[in-house]
């Protein structure tokens, strides 16, 4: 029997007897006597021992029946006491129940009338017990709005209302976690859930409010559970929130007291977690407007670079959503793959950045199959895997850092949502998630929606960047007008010239060059290569290179076609590879200059650096 079933009865009187008699008619199970002999020693173990009831005889010696009564009605004025007093004593009786009595017993007494008054007496105390427990969960549930809190304070008062020894708060829906009452016990939380289903506590019912105890061998016998357990669920709406369970070691120790307790506290839980619930739901709904209308403020802001307003994207989903892992990823069409370009949190410090540009390039070949970040490109739908798989991506593209801090985040499982413009998919947004089961209809609208706006930040960021490259191609072209016609020398307006085509492509060398197809020579006009220090003359004019030692280079005036070579290139011939390694030059693009249809000379680009290429706008 628990605590809130259990009766403490202190009985007084000054003869042994008489408290010996009172104590053999109320013995049963659940009731625990105290004595006192006296008066002082009655108001003593009343004020430290908490009896629920009290039974005293009125005319005691020194400290009698009425001294008691004031003395502990001046600590707790709701507690019953119950008089005995000898027959004829009726204007005893009146003044005791003037001052607070509960009842009243004519000595010499019968057990029956002692057991009457005590159970109208214990029916009373229970009321104000669970009046009591109830007005202190229900205040401590209603003052929060945080949904585990809740739990966390119905969990623990029931718990001490009842004394059980352990208890759990179960959600079906995967809300949270289970709430459990330490220490915590992962067998016995597998054993609440399972029984709680095969009763049907979660399923809708004309039943959904009543709770039920289960007792020692009530369960199947693998189980091996020797204890007594109560379950109650919360509904709201029809909807079972959660099953609260307590448990304690002691067989048969809840009644229908204990569920009775637990059934009346269900109306102001479930209130209490059905309105936390709307908050949190409210909360977050909140948080995705904001969101999503600082992410439709960035599509505006066009002018920042595009890893910018990337970067500033997806950190702004991962702090405003709580997301843990946020990546976009955009395709490279010239090695036909899909690298990582903004990642939110832990995980851009893996991108190396310089200034807001990663210099660090993590890529997966659009020819791969079971990668999840491809998949979701390729196939223009969305993919939703493991948490584990997109580790296993990281790691395969030499990301095994990233991966591995992937791997430690609070994620079970990822979705990669295709970013669209018109009908083609220019991208990939990925976002990490800590619950396993599927995200609501509202958490997969904002993510598309959040894909739509991230797919248009990237469009309004080409655009503009091509619109600002067209203005400096512009500005070039006319710079390079004046130049020409400018009364500079012949030097001066190529070094002019050379040093405007390097502004604008971002690359390090330009070599121009006379042909000379009598002589079949290469004879240099200028030789410039743009260098930390400054501009650096990596030939004098008038330098000759004979053709035959550069068949690349006469091949394109002779055919008057643009070359790109690598200078990796198998197919490179031996005198070319020489060349290219003296001037450290990882790609050269080559372009004759021609002049009715006639090829004059050559205009050579350089890169000195690996990864760098020729795009068709520069070309």
């Amino acid at each position: 029997m628990s605590q809130l079933s259990q009766t403490r009865i202190l009985i007084v009187d000054d003869e042994p007897d008489m408290v010996q008699l009172i104590a053999l008619m109320l013995e049963k199970p659940g009731v625990n006597i105290l004595t006192a002999f006296n008066g002082e020693e009655a108001i003593e173990k009343a004020l430290h021992k908490n009896p629920d009831i009290i039974i005293t005889d009125l005319m005691m010696p020194k400290t009698d029946g009425f001294a008691v009564m004031r003395e502990v009605f001046a600590k707790n004025p709701h507690i019953p006491v119950i008089v005995t007093t000898a027959y004829g004593s009726m204007n005893l009786v009146i003044q005791a129940l003037r001052l607070g009595a509960f009842d009243f017993l004519i000595k010499p007494l019968k057990s029956e009338d002692v057991r009457q008054a005590v159970s109208k007496a214990s029916r009373q105390q229970f009321n104000q017990k669970l009046e009591l427990w109830q007005q202190q969960i229900t205040n401590a549930i209603s003052v929060s709005r945080d949904l585990a809190q809740i739990a966390r304070e119905l969990l623990t008062l029931s718990a001490t209302a009842l004394g059980a020894e352990h208890g759990l708060i179960w959600w079906p829906d995967g809300t949270l976690p289970a709430t459990v009452l330490a220490p915590a016990d992962a067998a016995l939380e597998d054993l609440f859930v399972r029984w709680a289903k095969s009763v049907n506590l979660t399923t809708s019912s004309p039943e959904k409010s009543i709770g039920k105890i289960l007792q020692t061998g009530e369960f199947e016998p693998e189980d091996a559970f020797s204890a007594s357990l109560i379950a109650i669920p919360l509904t709201a709406h029809k909807v079972t929130h959660c099953v609260l369970f307590l448990s304690h070691n002691q067989p048969n120790y809840f009644d229908h007291h204990d569920l009775s307790f637990l059934e009346s506290l269900t109306p102001f839980a479930a209130l209490a977690v059905d309105n936390a619930r709307i908050y949190t739901y409210l909360k977050k709904s909140n948080q995705r407007l904001q969101t999503l209308q600082s992410i439709n403020a960035l599509t505006y802001n066009a002018k920042l670079p595009q890893h910018r307003i990337l970067r500033l994207a997806v950190e702004g989903i991962r702090q405003n959503l709580n997301y843990p892992c946020v990546i976009v990823c955009l395709p490279d069409r010239n090695t036909n793959s899909l690298t990582i370009q903004a990642a939110a949190g832990y995980l851009d410090k893996f991108l190396y950045r310089k200034g807001d540009t990663p210099t660090r390039r993590i890529a997966f070949s659009l020819d791969e199959t079971e990668n999840p970040f491809v998949d979701a490109f390729n196939a223009h739908t969305v993919q939703d895997a493991p948490v584990n798989i997109w580790i296993k991506a990281l790691e395969q593209a030499g990301a095994a850092d990233m991966a591995q801090t992937l791997a430690a985040q609070n994620i079970s499982h990822s979705r990669a949502i295709p970013l669209w413009q018109s009908d083609e998919v220019i991208g990939v947004l990925v976002t990490g998630h800590p619950h396993a089961q599927k995200l609501s209809p509202e958490e997969r609208a904002t993510l598309s929606t959040l894909a739509n706006q991230i797919a248009l930040i990237i469009t309004n960021a080409a655009l503009y960047q091509a619109e600002q490259q067209g203005r400096r191609e512009m500005a070039a072209l006319y710079q390079a007008g004046l130049v020409i016609t400018s009364t500079l020398s012949h030097t001066e307006v190529l070094k002019a010239i050379s040093q405007q085509l390097l502004d604008l492509t971002k690359v390090e060398g330009c070599l121009i060059g006379r042909w000379d197809a009598a002589k079949d020579l290469e004879v240099i006009e200028l030789f410039l290569q743009k260098t930390p220090a400054g501009w650096l003359e990596k030939a004098p004019p008038g330098t000759n290179y004979a053709l035959k030692h550069r068949p690349l280079v006469k091949a394109a005036l002779e055919k008057q076609h643009l070359k790109i070579i690598h200078h990796n290139d198998p197919d490179i011939p031996p005198s070319e590879q020489v060349w290219m390694a003296q001037n450290s030059a990882k790609m050269r693009l080559i372009i004759p200059l021609t002049i009715r249809n006639k090829s004059i000379g050559v205009v050579e680009l350089l890169t000195t650096q690996p990864g760098q290429k020729f795009t068709n706008q520069i070309i």
